[in-house]
């Protein structure tokens, strides 16, 4: 690639800023900000972000066509029924014909199906609507990332500490907390594999989350012994996933790699998850590939990025 094309170098322009293992926040161009770091334009954001996203997301992955026009008109019918038994009745049978990553999203499709309800409610406060949406994240972020064979799950755990324990597992707490998806080691270590924080509906709140995630997936991974760390940050019924690597032991991007709106009624699932099934798949397969326990940790995850090299 030819450098006098590109609008920087990284020897000229972030070369001193970078060996400070800076955290960069990517996200799509059109959501580029002052949140950003202030030194790195708008043209250098917007090439660092599409250079960064093609590299980790795969993004000619799609989920099947055959299930996912199978899953279309499966509840396209049996909305007419007006029952979660016939949805359940004909949606299960699909199970055998989806492999891999989209069997993760055919459950987690039957999963939506089990617990929400037909309609969205009429009425509801601030806080009912929030805990509506935060009981449909918890099943989904659950459906995502549990993988029994390896000992991974999701799960939630309080930011500050409760009086008791069942605290810890009720509904109503869960507003309050961070999520973490965790692996259990065969030695009886745990690893670290992602994050997920829940914001209030304040702009401040967001933007102080957003770069406390973002710090924190960069402790992770100086601490611990992952290539990368998924960071969730949710946003009323909006979930943005970034997955933050370190790229020759001086980058720290935290790039958005896909987001999802969270559904909360039967009738806004068709318009809302099939519209982002491919992102979701994404999204799934791009944390398989890069939050893994890295084989060296004198090892980098991308080349191109030394200190002698352009871009």
């Amino acid at each position: 690639m030819d450098s006098a094309q590109l609008p920087f170098t990284i020897q000229d322009n972030l070369q001193e800023v970078l060996s400070l293992s800076q955290v960069l926040i990517l996200s799509s161009p059109s959501y580029i900000n002052a949140s950003l770091l202030p030194f790195i334009n708008a043209p250098t954001q917007s090439f660092l972000f599409s250079y960064l996203y093609h590299h980790f997301v795969n993004v000619r992955l799609k989920v099947d066509s055959t299930l996912v026009l199978a899953l279309k008109n499966i509840i396209v019918n049996a909305l007419a029924h007006r029952t979660h038994e016939h949805l359940l009745e004909e949606i299960q049978p699909l199970k055998v014909k989806a492999y891999g990553i989209d069997a993760i999203l055919h459950k987690t499709i039957e999963v939506c199906i089990e617990n929400m309800p037909m309609w969205p409610p009429l009425e509801s406060t601030f806080e009912q609507n929030q805990q509506l949406i935060l009981r449909f994240l918890d099943l989904i972020l659950k459906s995502f990332f549990y993988d029994p064979i390896n000992e991974q799950h999701f799960f939630w755990a309080p930011r500050e500490p409760t009086d008791t324990q069942t605290a810890l597992f009720t509904q109503e707490t869960i507003r309050d907390r961070d999520g973490t998806i965790l692996r259990l080691n065969p030695s009886g270590g745990i690893t670290v594999l992602g994050i997920c924080l829940v914001s209030s509906h304040t702009t401040t709140a967001k933007q102080a989350d957003l770069l406390h995630l973002a710090l924190l997936a960069k402790q992770i991974i100086n601490v611990g012994d992952t290539t990368g760390i998924l960071a969730i940050h949710v946003e009323g019924t909006r979930v943005m996933f970034y997955l933050c690597a370190l790229i020759d032991n001086a980058m720290y991007p935290m790039l958005l790699i896909g987001q999802i709106d969270i559904p909360l009624s039967l009738i806004e699932l068709l318009p809302t998850f099939f519209e982002q099934l491919d992102t979701m798949k994404r999204i799934i397969d791009t944390f398989q590939r890069f939050c893994v326990i890295r084989r060296s940790v004198q090892g980098t995850l991308m080349t191109g990025f030394s200190q002698d090299t352009t871009l």
